[in-house]
């Protein structure tokens, strides 16, 4: 008897079994069953919630779709789907190629019969809620966070500060905590500089372009230790320009909600 593997794990998940751990068990399973692998598909760090597009289990669809396996093994159903029209897609291939799914955890599933078909509908739907409710959950941390001021969690180092971390150590999974922000000297003078001179009529490209023959580079996302991102341009000028956040100002969802904990040059 043929079969495929399965295997996801989204960005959130951190105590689900990696992807290489649930392929594993479930080439295991497989053996145990005298079944032969045909395909594994996998997705890492893609959500089975949110309903975006998983190129593995796209690729899985396609590949089920044929008819020339009679098995899906995953570890679980909610690392097939936690989203219902993912789900409505899923049983119909299986339901029309007689592809049954084997969970490596216990249990098999029929979707071509009614009662697999109503547990299958089941599943996917408690596994929605739970996501709705800790997406709901993280939504409500961050306004929380924006009402008093923090900064948000990720993010590039913001153009005029300076990030202080304290070091978690190797065993941790997070292994920088930020502490707080302060100002760079030398990007906060060239801030101010900017201001100024636009303040005085001068446009934002050819400062720019001062800036960029200076030597001084914007913030970004960093590569050994240096910035991706080093050339100005009038448009990533003005972005730093307008913030409010170098104004000390905490924006949440493009409005400004108060003060932010961060320092603000009152020169």
């Amino acid at each position: 008897m043929g079969a495929v593997i399965y295997a996801r794990i989204s960005e959130d998940h951190e105590r689900a079994e990696s992807v290489p751990t649930q392929i594993a068990n479930a080439t295991r399973h497989a053996e145990r069953m005298g079944w032969d692998v045909a395909r594994v598909f996998m997705d890492e760090g893609r959500s089975g919630f949110t309903g975006e597009v998983r190129p593995g289990f796209e690729e899985m669809l396609e590949f089920l779709s044929r008819g020339d396996v009679q098995v899906l093994i995953a570890r679980h159903h909610d690392r097939l789907t936690r989203n219902p029209d993912d789900f409505g897609r899923l049983m119909k291939i299986c339901e029309r190629s007689k592809i049954k799914i084997s969970l490596y955890t216990g249990g098999e599933l029929d979707l071509s019969t009614a009662s697999g078909g109503f547990y299958g509908f089941m599943e996917t739907g408690r596994s929605w809620c739970e996501s709705a409710i800790r997406s709901q959950r993280v939504k409500d941390a961050v306004e929380r966070n924006a009402m008093a001021g923090k900064r948000s969690g990720g993010g590039s180092r913001p153009f005029g500060y300076e990030i202080i971390c304290q070091d978690l150590g190797e065993g941790s999974k997070r292994q920088r905590r930020i502490i707080r922000e302060e100002l760079e000297p030398t990007e906060a003078d060239a801030v101010r500089e900017a201001a100024s001179r636009v303040l005085r009529g001068e446009s934002l490209r050819s400062i720019a372009f001062d800036f960029n023959k200076r030597g001084i580079k914007p913030a970004g996302g960093k590569k050994n230790g240096e910035s991706n991102i080093d050339k100005w341009q009038g448009s990533t000028l003005r972005r730093v320009l307008i913030s409010p956040r170098i104004a000390g100002l905490r924006e949440h969802n493009g409005e400004v909600v108060g003060k932010a904990v961060w320092p603000r040059d009152h020169r």
